[in-house]
Order: structure tokens, then sequence, then C-alpha cells
């Protein structure tokens, strides 16, 4: 959890897959659940075309929903995979860059709906800024240092620390 400086590519890679990954596996389930409601056939192609986020299809609310709750559902990956704060907007635009990305390749042509646009923007926002807070309350817990064990504080898994004792120099008891 805590950060050690030491710049690892190999852990960066992976939290990458794992972002992408978790990114598709959420909106999968996210348009499994949109179009169950929505009462529409459900096809791998809402993974990857932008035509479904175009309002004049009809079923743009449906694609609109999925990506508001897999937002939601980045937010929460930021928080388990990166782990930092300060990492969040830089792992969250790389996971939404590379869904444009494969966006491009599967359509053939970048998308040219304001709506595409929007929506992306709107889930990079609520992703990163819901991710950001996530994190920094996680950071924002407080680090145990010891534990009464005793009468005596641990100040490790050693084991190893003196008897607590009070401001007046008496040893403490656990209650």
């Amino acid at each position: 959890m805590f950060y050690s400086g030491a710049f690892d590519p190999w852990k960066i890679i992976l939290q990458m897959i794992g972002m992408q990954c978790g990114y598709y596996i959420v909106l999968g389930f996210a348009f499994l659940a949109a179009n169950i409601m929505h009462d529409r056939p459900v096809s791998t192609s809402h993974l990857f075309s932008a035509k479904h986020l175009d309002e004049s299809t009809g079923i743009w609310s449906a694609a609109f929903l999925a990506h508001l709750l897999t937002a939601f559902g980045m937010a929460v990956l930021l928080r388990h995979i990166v782990q930092r704060a300060k990492k969040c907007l830089d792992f969250g635009c790389t996971a939404y860059s590379f869904a444009i990305l494969a966006t491009l390749v599967y359509d053939g042509e970048l998308p040219t709906t304001w709506i595409y646009w929007l929506v992306q923007l709107m889930c990079i926002i609520i992703s990163v800024s819901l991710g950001e807070f996530l994190c920094m309350r996680k950071e924002m817990e407080e680090i145990p240092i010891g534990y009464f064990n005793s009468g005596t504080v641990s100040t490790g898994p050693s084991g190893s620390g003196g008897t607590a004792r009070s401001p007046g120099g008496s040893p403490l008891t656990p209650s």
C-alpha cells in the first residue's frame, strides 16, 4: 500500500491490464443490465462500437446508463488496483484512451457524435474524481503503530516493546 518510490514498470503494466479488463467486465455487466431493463438484445458490439451512443438509434439511453454505471465501477477499481490518489488521473485517462482506441479499431473511424464525446468526458471526470476521493479516504486512515497486549505495546511483528505507561509513569492496563 505504501509508496516505495521505486519505478516498477511491470507493476504499472499489470495495473493497466487490470484496469482495462475491469473496465470491459464492468461495462459488459452494465450493458447486460441496461439491455435487460430496456428489453433489448445483448451484443458484444455494445462494448466497442460508438454507434450505440448515437441519439438517433433510440437505444442511446441504455448505453448512457451502462457507461454511467461503468464510471462508478471504474472509481472502485481505481481504489483497489491503483491505490494512490495521485495516480488516478493517469490510470483513469489511460483506461478510457484505450477504450476509445478500441472503438476506433472496431468502427474503423473516430466517433463523430457529440454525445459520445460528452459521455466519455463525463465518465472520465466521474471515475477519476470519485476514484481520487476513495483513494484519499484510504490514504487518510489511521495507521496502527502498536496495540495493547497484556500491558505491553507491540511495535512490530517481533513483539518487542516496553510496558505502556501513563503520563504519570504508572503502568497502563488494558480494559
